[in-house]
């Protein structure tokens, strides 16, 4: 009997240790809600208070007149078309941080001298507008006047009088002038040499440099070198020199002549 009863006290003192072990376990889960409840509640009240701060700091910003836009600083800026851009920027104006750079730089863009535009804020007042302007290259007579043209044909200003330094292009109509932009990089080396330049058929390329007579059809490439040594043979070989009036030097181991009254 005591045998008996001895098992009976173990089994009912284990039973007691598993049934205090759940419930601590029940009471710690429930302690761990709550504090991780009231983490949550705090954490929740915070974010608030945090949006609420910046939604007030954010209205006090766009409301505060330190930030309306007082000045634009301009970098190599359009002396051409200023008044034009001019009336722009008095487009733009209030608080800094509100001005749409998007829309800015796209009115920007539309003044024909300017290529590129990029835009910065320097707070608290003033916005800096750097221009990158589009370059004279050609140049064409129309209407009593000189149409300077950049290197896309891209009508820049107007000149009542030749402009020195530029390519002039005669005997062409506008929509013609495509025929030439192919030679770009070519006519860029010896843009200072050149007194006019035309696109004649079958030949094509047709140039005149300053204070030379002759005119050449130089080709497709390598302008400067063929042109260079022409020069150099006309002054060893005897020809007849002040006749020349047409060089062809489209070919590449030989040239073609063509004489006055030829």
């Amino acid at each position: 009997m005591r045998g008996i009863a001895s098992i009976g006290l173990k089994g009912e003192a284990e039973f007691l240790r598993r049934y205090n072990n759940r419930t601590l376990n029940r009471k710690k889960k429930i302690k761990t809600i709550k504090l991780k409840g009231i983490h949550l509640f705090f954490i929740i009240v915070l974010l608030f208070l945090v949006g609420f701060s910046a939604l007030k700091a954010s209205h006090f910003l766009l409301r505060w007149d330190k930030l309306d836009i007082k000045s634009f600083k301009l970098m190599n800026s359009p002396k051409i078309e200023f008044k034009n851009l001019e009336k722009i920027l008095k487009n733009y104006n209030g608080n800094i941080l509100m001005l749409n750079f998007t829309d800015l730089r796209r009115e920007l863009l539309k003044l024909r001298i300017v290529e590129d535009v990029s835009l910065s804020r320097v707070l608290p007042s003033t916005i800096v507008i750097k221009f990158v302007l589009r370059k004279a290259f050609f140049q064409f007579r129309s209407g009593g006047k000189y149409n300077i043209i950049d290197r896309h044909g891209i009508v820049l200003y107007e000149k009542s009088e030749k402009q020195k330094g530029l390519i002039t292009i005669k005997d062409l109509k506008k929509e013609e002038f495509e025929k030439i932009y192919a030679y770009l990089s070519e006519l860029t080396k010896i843009q200072d040499l050149v007194d006019y330049i035309s696109f004649v058929k079958p030949y094509g390329i047709k140039l005149k440099l300053k204070g030379i007579n002759e005119i050449f059809y130089p080709g497709e490439e390598d302008f400067a070198r063929k042109i260079n040594y022409f020069l150099r043979l006309k002054n060893i070989i005897p020809l007849k020199k002040n006749k020349i009036k047409y060089v062809d030097l489209r070919f590449k181991d030989r040239f073609y002549f063509e004489y006055e009254g030829g």
